[in-house]
């Protein structure tokens, strides 16, 4: 349940028998259902966005042939054609000889987060280009930001590493 709530699913896949394993947060990441499909690596490619497709089966080739930790992000397709953004990471599992043998990973729904960062980062864009003066201060009176227009109309050498209070 608390991995679903976060949107995080949990997956291995058996590098010997190339059988692949979804808990049912997984699923749901996916917009699927666990009665209704038996997932496997073929299903599974189908449903990442075929422009990113190339990239992850390379990137998870690589890490399995050099048994290193994966850490990825790419798009998928749900079932109601919704795309969403993933989280990928994985850690390659060596058997009793030091080969690979298993894949596990989380799967995290990153979709919201990349939203609202691009919606920061467009206002920060905005506010840093105005040509208007903006400065902010937090409760205390500590100045937080200045951007360029105030910055050159005002004269102020604004220091991020420097504390201004101006309530004292």
């Amino acid at each position: 349940i608390a991995l679903s709530a976060i949107k995080m699913g949990v997956w291995e896949l058996d590098l010997r028998t190339g059988e692949l394993q979804w808990d049912d947060s997984t699923y749901d990441l996916y917009g699927l259902r666990r009665k209704d499909i038996r997932i496997n690596q073929e299903k599974w490619r189908y449903l990442v966005h075929p422009d990113d497709l190339d990239t992850i089966v390379k990137s998870q080739n690589l890490a399995i042939a050099e048994a290193r930790p994966l850490d990825l992000e790419f798009r998928i397709i749900r079932g109601n054609h919704e795309i969403r953004l993933i989280s990928y990471k994985a850690h390659v599992e060596k058997g009793p000889q030091g080969k690979p043998i298993r894949l596990i990973g989380i799967n995290y729904d990153i979709t919201e987060q990349r939203k609202a960062q691009e919606e920061i980062n467009t206002l920060s864009s905005l506010v840093e280009s105005s040509e208007d003066m903006i400065a902010y201060w937090d409760l205390e009176g500590q100045l937080i930001f200045v951007n360029t227009a105030a910055k050159e109309k005002l004269g102020w050498r604004f220091d991020k590493n420097r504390i201004y209070n101006y309530m004292t």
